[in-house]
């Protein structure tokens, strides 16, 4: 409507003569599957399957939301991160928990 949806790219199904929103891509460039307000670059609420892997860039270890797993290349030992909102878990190479 040029006011509140400026910038939005939205993509709909269509059952029964009713539409649902299904992704959308935001006037800030990131795009949501299943939602309707991504705060990310890639926003997805839901399963998703990768078929090939996930590269994850590095990461400062800063992080704050329960489900973030993050990969830091940088650190010695690089080590791989899961946070669940009360616990960190981090993998150190040769694969030691610490």
């Amino acid at each position: 409507d040029g006011a509140t949806n400026s910038g939005n790219i939205q993509f709909y199904t269509w059952r029964a003569g009713s539409g649902t929103e299904k992704m959308r891509v935001d006037r800030n460039g990131n795009v949501g599957i299943n939602t309707t307000e991504p705060t990310q670059t890639l926003h997805v609420v839901g399963t998703a399957s990768i078929t090939r892997g996930v590269i994850f860039g590095n990461c400062d270890g800063t992080m704050t939301s329960a489900g973030q797993t993050c990969y830091n290349n940088t650190a010695a030992p690089p080590h791989l991160c899961f946070y669940n909102s009360t616990h960190l878990a981090r993998v150190a190479s040769p694969g030691t928990a610490c």
